[in-house]
């Protein structure tokens, strides 16, 4: 909504086009580009010589788009109706494309014809962020006469037909009319909220965004400041930032909150510029208000999260210290009685004669206690992995000693059965230091044969290990059932069997293998497997040479 002519603010709506941070142009009924605003040339890189007079399908439209731009054109002409808002490109002097939402109005002369199209477009790359300053002062129409009179004497006494000089002053005012028109049109229809003040605080036009957001009529805020629709603590702000505006003629990216006529409270980004008369003398204000509502509700929610991040962060912290305090308690009070259990049972079997189903019994009792004590290790040593208070103890490890080691404790084990257990040693001449944690590669290893001895009823298991390209890489192969392709994963899951296997009582819990792996990521290597049903198996464990040959 406008005033009516004889009340309209005596300030240039060229001044305001020119200085908004949105695409501004005008074309005429062909589509040549007869206006265009500094941002346009500033975002394309052209200057107003290359693209003024030329048709702005073909200089600043990309190619895909022209079709659709020139009907969209040519219907607005034909229907004398106002396109809708679209969305497209624009095309730099470099070749990029940069997106645009796009608004049109009609432009007509003195008789209401329409003569072509005032087009605004935003730069939706940046997301509605960009700030307007609505500044310069020019094209001073109306006093043109008057100065041309006041600065030359001898062509004011001139004598000349008082007849021309009416139709000469006609004239001028007519093309003034026709640009504010243009102006004004464009002024109106920019989708952010504008507003003029005189220096009383008095508002003197706001464009439609501004009536539209607020929800007043034009009539409604006649005689109204622009203070009065902003909160008591952002008028507060705002008598306190008047001092520095006076004085500096700019007030920039204010944020404030303003109450609309049905109550609700939004949030603004406000800019702020004095416009000054020849004489220097402040003449206006012009404000733009960017609503950031919605930005400042997500920044609020992002808070939310941010602070429940935080309080489940604490929560989950005292969670992990009350779950360390209970397995380190679950590992005393469990694993105490086992070991009583069954020092006491190898101490009757040693102490004390028995017959032969006492010692049967005896043997159900030390076996059924060790693969209980065998079974509460792995769940406290999961259970320990999880809550990350495993902790690598370095130290030189003899690895020759090593593989001697388990040879001799493997090679009893097997003794009675019609497996042979082997060990290839790679640089046998050379005595190999190993820098890791000895105890877990130890675990790791015997994990590894305990499987294979539990897969596998005749043939062979050996273990052994090669020095190749800075990798360390342990083997432990046996020639049992093998494993499908498709469960060389999933075996390393916690909890996870083979169905197979061939002697249930002693199928074990499904934790060794997942132990295994986290031992070997926690050491620095890695872990996989080759095997096929029927053909035997091999387990690879790979860690990063950090060995010294002696």
């Amino acid at each position: 909504m406008t005033k009516g002519k004889s009340d309209q603010p005596k300030y240039r709506f060229a001044e305001i086009i020119d200085d908004l941070e949105l695409i501004a142009f005008l074309i005429d009924r062909k589509g040549t580009l007869l206006y265009c605003n500094p941002y346009l040339l500033r975002l394309t890189g052209y200057s107003q010589k290359e693209i003024l007079g030329q048709l702005w399908f073909d200089k600043l439209v990309p190619l895909q788009h022209r079709p659709a731009s020139i009907k969209l054109h040519q219907t607005a002409l034909e229907t004398a109706s106002a396109p809708p808002a679209t969305e497209g490109c624009i095309s730099t002097r470099t070749g990029s494309e940069i997106p645009i939402a796009w608004h049109y109005a009609l432009i007509h002369d003195l008789h209401g014809n329409v003569t072509g199209l005032a087009c605004l477009g935003e730069n939706i790359t940046r997301q509605r962020n960009v700030q307007h300053e609505l500044v310069k002062q020019r094209d001073e129409y109306l006093s043109l006469y008057e100065e041309y009179l006041s600065n030359n004497e001898q062509l004011r006494s001139a004598n000349q037909s008082i007849s021309e000089l009416q139709k000469g002053l006609e004239t001028e005012r007519e093309k003034r009319d026709v640009s504010e028109i243009k102006f004004q049109t464009l002024y109106q229809h920019t989708p952010i909220m504008l507003q003029s003040a005189n220096m009383q605080g008095e508002i003197v036009s706001v464009n439609e965004c501004w009536l539209q957001t607020m929800g007043y009529s034009y009539d409604e805020i006649q005689g109204t400041r622009s203070s009065d629709y902003l909160t008591p603590a952002s008028q507060t702000l705002y008598a306190q930032l008047i001092p520095q505006f006076m004085a500096n003629g700019t007030l920039t990216q204010v944020e404030a909150q303003a109450i609309t006529k049905s109550g609700a409270v939004i949030d603004l980004l406000i800019s702020s510029k004095i416009l000054y008369d020849k004489q220097g003398n402040p003449m206006l204000t012009m404000t733009n208000l960017m609503d950031i509502t919605y930005k400042k509700e997500v920044e609020r929610q992002q808070e939310k999260i941010h602070q429940d991040l935080l309080f489940a962060k604490q929560k989950a912290e005292e969670s992990s210290r009350l779950k360390t305090a209970f397995l380190q308690n679950l590992s005393h009070e469990i694993r105490t009685p086992l070991n009583a259990i069954c020092g006491f049972a190898q101490l009757l079997l040693s102490q004390y004669p028995m017959a032969p189903r006492q010692e049967r019994f005896h043997n159900i009792i030390w076996n059924s206690s060790n693969q209980l004590l065998s079974i509460v290790n792995n769940i406290l040593t999961l259970a320990s992995l999880e809550t990350q208070q495993e902790i690598l103890q370095v130290e030189e490890l003899h690895l020759n000693e090593l593989l001697d080691e388990l040879f001799t404790i493997y090679t009893n084990q097997l003794s009675a059965s019609k497996v042979r257990f082997l060990v290839h040693k790679d640089c046998s001449q050379e005595q190999i230091i190993l820098h890791t944690d000895g105890t877990k590669l130890r675990q790791v290893l015997s994990n590894l044969i305990n499987n294979a001895i539990k897969f596998t009823t005749q043939g062979k298991i050996e273990l052994g290990y090669t020095v190749t390209d800075k990798q360390l890489v342990f083997y432990v192969k046996d020639s049992g059932i093998g494993i499908p392709k498709d469960k060389h994963e999933v075996i390393f899951e916690r909890f996870r069997r083979l169905a197979t296997s061939p002697d249930p009582e002693h199928g074990g819990t499904g934790l060794g293998l997942a132990i295994s792996k986290a031992f070997v990521e926690l050491l620095g290597g890695k872990i996989w497997v080759e095997s096929n049903p029927g053909r035997g198996s091999c387990f690879y464990v790979s860690l990063p040479d950090k060995t010294t040959a002696t």
